[in-house]
């Protein structure tokens, strides 16, 4: 077996464990620097092995996929609400269930969609610059809360055809207390039952309880408008070409379980960033807004109009490769020996990997920590390294709802940025915290106001 460098022994995998718990991308930033793109942290049978050079990314999650799965156990925890779907099967069952979910995700589907976004979008942005001019020009306001409640309404409308109103702040409590289940629970060695009445266990059936209501609420009625076109109809009626098979109601309120729960959270932890950038680089921001004016005039952004804002893309881009939704992926556990780099990891080995530091690293992205916009337009962005950009992974476990994410993250943009503009509050870069979602560790607070405004802020940084 060719080795490689890292931490060894009972005591040192220990410590790393408490380090990791911690915080997992300043650890895997120092794993990185000190050992190297390849570390074994081992003790006895345990081992963690790290991969942060693209090459390795990329062979693991594409050719090597079949061999290196998903843990199990912390797909177990996944399972608890979400039961067995696109995130958490594996085998024919995970072909199955993703040629299924993938007809909510075609081209035709997303255009749809688009609709839908740019509306909730609009009104959202449109209310926030009233209230603004009503404060007399300006207001300060967390960007969490305003892109989960955001969010949710574009998940539940788009995917469910419902209007969240009213259930808003109830239905992100309880994603919010399972997002926090399943980062704790996950890292632990053992589960305790669910049957047990701990504190833990009580909140986390309140949570799975709420969700599983309204979930089954939606497909009620949706039944009663089996014609309309968003993704729980698709769902329902989808039929697998290869089998005939439909997903029976169960499997239909499961996906809707995990779509419901990563379809809003990731999109709103990646909006945060995105704000905070824009409000840190008002040249940009100036940009982006001259560039949807000219391609989509007086009228509301639409899917078609996405392939024409290059720099708004190649913005949003910028920010994926700086902070990515999932800074870390899940970790994966080799079903074999596995040789990746040379490097031959035995089976059982569990196997890390990280976009956050892969994607910050200097030999693929000069000047690395830098906010650079352009380096994803032409010809800069043909030269990214296969490997060094999976924001949203790579191979066939590439996350399914990617697309509509992308379309989210520009058409909430696009639709904004004429309304709103942002300035930040205090100086300096937030710290990231990675739980089940990138997010800055305290609330980040921008001032906003109304978009009128904005022209003449970026004139005069311009000219500082």
């Amino acid at each position: 077996m060719s080795d490689a460098p890292g931490p060894r022994g009972l005591r040192a995998l220990l410590a790393w464990q408490r380090r990791l718990r911690e915080d997992v991308l300043a650890a895997y930033r120092t794993l990185h620097r000190e050992y190297g793109d390849v570390v074994r942290l081992a003790a006895g049978p345990i081992q963690l092995w790290l991969f942060f050079h693209p090459d390795h990314v990329h062979e693991l999650l594409t050719t090597g996929a079949r061999s290196v799965l998903r843990y199990r156990r912390l797909m177990n925890v996944f399972r608890q609400w979400n039961g067995t779907t696109v995130l958490t099967a594996e085998g024919e069952e995970w072909v199955r269930r993703r040629r299924l979910v993938q007809h909510a995700f075609a081209p035709a589907q997303l255009r749809r969609y688009a609709e839908v976004m740019s509306e909730l979008a609009e009104q959202w942005a449109s209310a926030l610059a009233d209230e603004a001019r009503r404060a007399g020009g300006e207001i300060e306001r967390p960007v969490d809360p305003e892109m989960v409640r955001l969010t949710v309404r574009i998940v539940c409308r788009t995917m469910f055809g419902v209007d969240p109103t009213g259930v808003t702040d109830q239905i992100h409590e309880a994603v919010v207390m399972l997002s926090q289940v399943a980062y704790r629970e996950g890292q632990l060695p053992l589960r305790l039952p669910q049957w047990m009445p701990t504190a833990h266990n009580k909140r986390k059936r309140r949570a799975i309880g709420i969700l599983d209501g309204l979930l089954w609420d939606f497909i009620r009625q949706r039944r009663q408008r089996p014609a309309e076109g968003d993704l729980l109809g698709t769902l329902l009626r989808a039929t697998d070409a290869e089998t005939g098979q439909q997903l029976t109601e169960q499997e239909v309120r499961d996906e809707m379980m995990t779509l419901l729960l990563a379809g809003h959270d990731t999109t709103a932890a990646a909006l945060n960033w995105l704000w905070y950038l824009l409000a840190r680089y008002p040249e940009h921001a100036a940009r982006c807004r001259a560039e949807v004016e000219e391609v989509v005039g007086p009228g509301r952004p639409a899917f078609d109009d996405l392939e024409k804002l290059h720099f708004l893309r190649a913005f949003v881009e910028e920010a994926l490769r700086l902070y990515p939704p999932a800074g870390v992926l899940f970790l994966r556990q080799a079903e074999t020996d596995v040789v990746i780099g040379g490097h031959t990891v035995p089976r059982g080995s569990l196997i890390g990997l990280s976009p956050y530091v892969t994607q910050r690293d200097e030999r693929w992205y000069p000047n690395a920590e830098r906010f650079l916009p352009d380096r994803f337009l032409p010809p800069g962005n043909e030269r990214v390294r296969p490997g060094s950009f999976f924001p949203f992974g790579l191979g066939p476990r590439r996350c399914i709802g990617e697309a509509f994410a992308r379309t989210e993250l520009m058409l909430v943009l696009a639709s904004a940025l004429r309304l709103v503009d942002v300035a930040p509050c205090t100086e300096g870069e937030p710290r990231p915290r990675m739980t089940m979602a990138l997010r800055p560790a305290a609330p980040l607070v921008l001032r906003w106001r109304p978009a009128e405004c904005a022209t003449t802020v970026a004139a005069a940084h311009g000219s500082s």
